[in-house]
């Protein structure tokens, strides 16, 4: 059944304190907005990862959708319909790691920090974009300081395959993501 959005939800995930969380598939002027949103409230940019930007008004985010290259993107709304974890794929080969297909970001917005949801979050996303891409490379890049991405990409399944002084880049294959109950 579609939800007010207009997306059918491929999956349901339970926070800590057994809050219900809807993950979905698409992009529309809703999300758009509450990235704006999200965005206006950021004050840590630094240990963001790429590819997860941050936007001044719709338009832009707008923009941003339109200039990547196979887009897709998984949200996560809380049982509020408010937009608490954005999941980004692009068909984007990473300069230094010429068999790498796709970039895979993600971020969480409060009030879903910190509440076991971004494991579960980006596992399903791996699984529906696994489906239509097996066996694809998949990478992502984020800070050193960002101790939480870190253990989250290696509880995933994805292995460190370069660092510079600022960044580190993991990378993983589809068929390497186990189904995690």
């Amino acid at each position: 059944m579609q939800n007010h959005l207009g997306f059918l939800p491929i999956a349901y995930i339970q926070s800590h304190d057994g809050s219900s969380y809807s993950i979905q598939k698409g992009w529309s002027y809703v999300v758009a907005d509450a990235l704006v949103e999200h965005s206006s409230q950021q004050q840590d940019e630094q240990s963001y990862p790429e590819g997860v930007v941050t936007f001044s008004d719709t338009p832009s985010a707008m923009r941003w959708f339109q200039g990547i290259t196979q887009p897709y993107v998984y949200t996560l709304f809380n049982d509020q319909s408010r937009l608490v974890g954005v999941v980004c794929y692009e068909r984007l080969s990473h300069p230094d790691h010429i068999r790498s297909q796709f970039r895979v970001s993600a971020r969480m917005y409060p009030p879903a920090q910190g509440r076991g949801l971004a494991h579960d979050f980006v596992s399903r996303t791996l699984d529906d974009h696994g489906m239509s891409h097996p066996d694809c490379q998949i990478w992502t890049e984020f800070g050193w300081d960002n101790d939480a991405a870190h253990a989250l990409v290696r509880k995933l399944g994805f292995k460190r395959s370069s660092h510079s002084t600022q960044q580190v880049v993991f990378t993983r294959t589809s068929q390497a993501h186990h189904f995690i109950a």
